[in-house]
C-alpha cells in the first residue's frame, strides 16, 4: 500500500478504536448488573439488563453507520494526500465504521456471556474471526485490494463476533439462563443515566490509550506513523493479552468484594496484581530482547527505531495496562465517578502535553508523555485502592526495574537478556504462587 498511505490509515485507525468506546461504558455496567442478578438468580432482572442493554447499543451502532460517514471526508485532511488515495480511504473507512459498529453491538452478547461466566462460544467467535479478518485482508492485499483490503478484515471479524454472540444467546435461552422479551423502562432508565459519565470516562480511556498513531501521523507524518505502529505491533498484542485480566475478572471481583468486603478480596486483589506483573514482566522482556531480531526477519531493519524507543513501548504497555487495572478494580469496589473522572484528566493531560512539549522530542515525546500520564494515574488509583483494601501496591517498581535491567543488558548481548529475563520471570512466578498459597492457607485458617 505504501508507507504514506499506510500511515495514514494507522493514523485514522485509532479514530475508529475511540468509537468502540460508543457504548459509553453501558456495557461494564450491565456486567455487573447481570452478574449480581445471576447471583441472586433473578432471570428477570437478568433479562431486562439484557435487553435493554442489547437496544441501546444497537441504537449507538445505527448512530455510528449513519453519522460517521460524514467525518470521513475530514479524518484525511492533515496527511496531505492525493485525491484517489484520500477517496480509497475514505471508503476504507467507511467499512471500518460498519465494523465498529457490528463490534458495539457484539458488546450486549459479550457481557451476557461474561456475567453467567460462560464465555467459550463468545470467546471462540472472537479469536475465529479475528483469523478470518486476517487471511481475507492478506487474500485482498494480494489481488489489489489496497488499503481497503485491512478494513474488509475489520468487517468480517465483526460480523462473525457478533454471529458468535447471537449463538450463545440462543444456547443460553434454551437453557432458560436468560429470558427473550422486551426492555422494561427502570432499566433503560437507569443504562441512560449512567452513560453520561461512563461514557466520559470510556472515551477518556480510549483517547488517552489509543492516539498514540493519530498523533504520531498527524504530527511527524503518515511514513513515522508507519514506522512507529509497525515497530510496536507486537507489543500491542502483549498489550491486548495483559488486558483481558481486568476485563475478565471484573465482574467476579464485585462480586467477591460485594459478599464477602475488603477482607474477603485482598487475597483476588493481591493475585490479580501478581499475574499482572508476571505477564508484563513475561511479554514485556520478550518484546524488549526480540522485537529488534522479529522486525529484521519481518519486515527489514529500516522501521526499527531504536533500542530506546523499543523499551519506552514495553514500559508504556505495562505503566497503562497497570493503572487501567488499578481503575477497573476501584470501579469493582466503589461508586465509578471517580474511576471514570480519572480517565477523562487522562486523555486531556496526554493529548495537551503531546500537542505542546512532547512532540518536540519526536516519538520519544509522544511515549514519554504517555508514560508520564499513565504513572501518575497509577499512582492515583493504586493510593485510593490501598485505601480500600490495605494492601499497597509497590510491586510496579519491581516489574519497572526488571524490564530496564533487561534492556540494558540487551545492549550488551541478546542471549545474555534472555537468560536473565528468564531468571527474573521464574523468580517473580514463585514469588506470585508462595503468595497465593500463602494467601490461601490464612483462608482455611
Amino acid at each position: 500500500m505504501g508507507t504514506k498511505v499506510n500511515g495514514a490509515w494507522v493514523g485514522s485507525g485509532d479514530l475508529l478504536l475511540w468509537l468502540q468506546a460508543f457504548d459509553f461504558g453501558l456495557t461494564n455496567y450491565a456486567i455487573q448488573k447481570m452478574s449480581a442478578a445471576h447471583a441472586q438468580q433473578d432471570i428477570r432482572d437478568l433479562s431486562h439488563w439484557f435487553s435493554s442493554t442489547l437496544v441501546i447499543l444497537l441504537v449507538l451502532a445505527a448512530a455510528i453507520v449513519l453519522v460517521g460517514p460524514l467525518a470521513a471526508q475530514l479524518v484525511y485532511q492533515p496527511f496531505d494526500l492525493g485525491p484517489a488515495a484520500e477517496s480509497e480511504l475514505e471508503a476504507a473507512f467507511v467499512w471500518g465504521l460498519w465494523a465498529v459498529a457490528l463490534t458495539i453491538a457484539s458488546y450486549a452478547f459479550t457481557g451476557l456471556a461474561r456475567a453467567l461466566q460462560a464465555p467459550i462460544v463468545t470467546m471462540g467467535a472472537v479469536v475465529l474471526g479475528s483469523v478470518l479478518g486476517v487471511l481475507i485482508s492478506w487474500w485482498f492485499l494480494l489481488h489489489g485490494g489496497g488499503v481497503r483490503s485491512v478494513a474488509y478484515g475489520m468487517f468480517a471479524r465483526a460480523l462473525v463476533a457478533f454471529a458468535g454472540g447471537a449463538a450463545a444467546f440462543v444456547i443460553f435461552h434454551r437453557r432458560q439462563q436468560v429470558l427473550l422479551g422486551l426492555p422494561s423502562r427502570r432499566h433503560l432508565r437507569e443504562g441512560l443515566a449512567v452513560m453520561p459519565y461512563s461514557g466520559l470516562g470510556a472515551l477518556g480511556y480510549a483517547v488517552s490509550n489509543q492516539s498514540d498513531n493519530f498523533l504520531v501521523a498527524s504530527l511527524l507524518g503518515p511514513h513515522v506513523a508507519t514506522q512507529f505502529n509497525t515497530m510496536r505491533r507486537t507489543a500491542d498484542v502483549a498489550r491486548s493479552v495483559i488486558e483481558t485480566l481486568g476485563a475478565a475478572n471484573f465482574a467476579g471481583f464485585s462480586h467477591v468484594f460485594a459478599r464477602d468486603g475488603a477482607a474477603g478480596s485482598r487475597g483476588a486483589y493481591r493475585r490479580l496484581l501478581g499475574l499482572h506483573g508476571l505477564l508484563s514482566l513475561a511479554l514485556g522482556g520478550g518484546f524488549i530482547v526480540l522485537n529488534e531480531w522479529f522486525m529484521q526477519l519481518w519486515i527489514g531493519p529500516g522501521f526499527y527505531l531504536g533500542s530506546l524507543v523499543n523499551t519506552l513501548m514495553a514500559l508504556q504497555v505495562f505503566m497503562t495496562t497497570r493503572a487501567y487495572l488499578h481503575n477497573t478494580l476501584n470501579r469493582a469496589m466503589v461508586a465509578p465517578r471517580f474511576a471514570f473522572a480519572v480517565l477523562i484528566v487522562e486523555a486531556i493531560v496526554k493529548v495537551t502535553l503531546v500537542l505542546t512539549v512532547a512532540y518536540r522530542l519526536g516519538v520519544q515525546g509522544v511515549l514519554l508523555a504517555g508514560l508520564g500520564v499513565a504513572t501518575v494515574s497509577l499512582t492515583v488509583m493504586a493510593t485510593r485502592n490501598a485505601t480500600q483494601l490495605a494492601v499497597p501496591d509497590w510491586q510496579w517498581l519491581g516489574v519497572v526495574g526488571g524490564l530496564i535491567l533487561v534492556s540494558l543488558v540487551r545492549e550488551v548481548n541478546l542471549w545474555l537478556a534472555l537468560a536473565l529475563l528468564a531468571g527474573l520471570v521464574a523468580g517473580f512466578a514463585l514469588l506470585v504462587v508462595r503468595r497465593g498459597r500463602g494467601m490461601g492457607e490464612r483462608h482455611d485458617a
